[in-house]
């Protein structure tokens, strides 16, 4: 069996002043896992990657990550677009200096003939694609995605899976918010159902 490389125990959390919004999590993700996590608006989904991600502290509880490197998309993504800056420089500047992966992503993305396109230049599905290329460009171990296919078209939200899924087959360990499950059905991802403050795993077959 794997090593786990996220660990949650007990966890509580709430925003000053509120009740908590989730508690006592326990959640145990191992390493070059697809994990998927849904559930209704307003169940808390950002705040338990934030969580995972370090960005806010649980009111009690532990949180354990084992892995060298982690990716997190948030699900509002800011990039200013008015900075004049190419496509290609952006990754640039946020890269290891690995110009193969980086011509890998670009390709995954559809970004190739674009890549010396200005920021200001491209679309809401563009940009959205280049935040996760940005993301991406590091290599790192554990992703962390707060709805990657905002703002994305068809085609585009087929190329990000596909990129996904062979990440995944590289053992990176993904973790997922998404509201639309269509696309991972039939895949290796592993789903879990975030409501009422508490998270479960589910059975495939309960998914579809």
């Amino acid at each position: 069996m794997k090593q786990l490389c996220v660990q949650l125990k007990q966890v509580n959390f709430a925003y000053p002043g509120h009740e908590l919004i989730l508690k006592n999590i326990n959640l145990e993700i191992r390493e070059g896992e697809f994990a998927v996590i849904f559930g209704p608006n307003g169940a808390a989904k950002t705040t338990l990657l934030k969580i995972i991600s370090g960005l806010l502290k649980p009111e009690s509880g532990l949180v354990n990550l084992n892995t060298s490197s982690l990716g997190y998309l948030p699900q509002k993504t800011y990039l200013n677009n008015s900075f004049p800056a190419t496509v290609e420089e952006v990754l640039t500047y946020t890269s290891e200096k690995n110009s193969l992966f980086k011509d890998f992503l670009l390709h995954e993305l559809g970004l190739s003939e674009k890549h010396r396109a200005l920021l200001k230049t491209l679309s809401g599905g563009q940009l959205q694609r280049v935040h996760l290329a940005r993301i991406l460009s590091n290599n790192p171990q554990l992703l962390i995605l707060d709805e990657p296919t905002n703002n994305l078209d068809q085609q585009g939200i087929e190329k990000l899976f596909r990129l996904l899924n062979k990440l995944h087959q590289q053992n990176k360990t993904i973790i997922l918010v998404t509201h639309d499950l269509t696309p991972l059905l039939g895949t290796e991802a592993n789903f879990y159902l975030l409501n009422q403050k508490k998270i479960c795993k589910l059975n495939t077959r309960d998914v579809i």
